[in-house]
């Protein structure tokens, strides 16, 4: 994987590859992956991981630096003129059940 890694990061400097990996806490996979990429995206399920476990998926990764955090599945609805209700923007306006808890 190594080999691999390095060979796709030299032979296409200017493109973007993403490696899809299981959940952290599921599997030794993501953290085993994680070193040999540029850069980890975490990516969490709204209102199904705890943020214990979200704490716990972070340690895993401690020894890679994380470029973000990405909450999916969240269920929003606008509701009055808050701003980002008309964009879409979560920010805890106009959410159905509270954006404290997150997945993967």
């Amino acid at each position: 994987m190594f080999k691999l890694t390095r060979e796709l990061a030299e032979r296409y400097p200017d493109r973007l590859i993403i490696f899809d990996a299981p959940p952290v806490l599921a599997t030794s996979g993501a953290a085993a992956l994680a070193p040999l990429v540029g850069q980890v995206v975490l990516v969490v399920e709204a209102y199904n991981t705890t943020q214990e476990n979200l704490r716990a998926a972070l340690g895993a990764l401690d020894h890679v630096p994380i470029a973000g955090i990405v909450l999916n599945k969240i269920r929003h609805r606008a509701v009055g003129r808050a701003y980002g209700s008309n964009y879409g923007y979560g920010y805890g306006y106009g959410t159905t059940e509270p954006a404290n808890s997150a997945t993967r």
